[in-house]
């Protein structure tokens, strides 16, 4: 083989192994991406809570503490407390069932 065939195998392998690496991370951004999205859509898309019939207490929370200071009901009644944190940008509910 001479200096020049040489030059340009060496050249065709740098070629395809370039086209290899851009290939390679284009998939694997997309695949990052799409598992990314599959589980943002999960928890940004939810149904909101069914409506629960009874005795329901709402406490609300955010940095300051809760809004009530103490809950009373009547031993053996089935009370369902539904906690709503935060009150800004990152809002969330949690909800307890609770019979005492």
């Amino acid at each position: 083989m001479n200096a020049k065939t040489r030059a340009e195998l060496q050249q065709s392998r740098q070629r395809r192994n370039g086209r290899m690496r851009v290939l390679s991370f284009v998939v694997i951004a997309v695949l990052v991406l799409g598992s990314a999205g599959y589980l943002l859509k999960g928890a940004l898309f939810r149904e909101p809570p069914a409506p629960i019939a009874g005795n329901v207490t709402e406490v609300a929370a955010d940095m300051s503490g809760f809004d009530k200071k103490e809950i009373t009901v009547k031993a053996g009644v089935p009370v369902t407390v539904r906690l709503i944190l935060g009150s800004g940008v990152a809002a969330m509910g949690l909800l307890i069932l609770a019979t005492v």
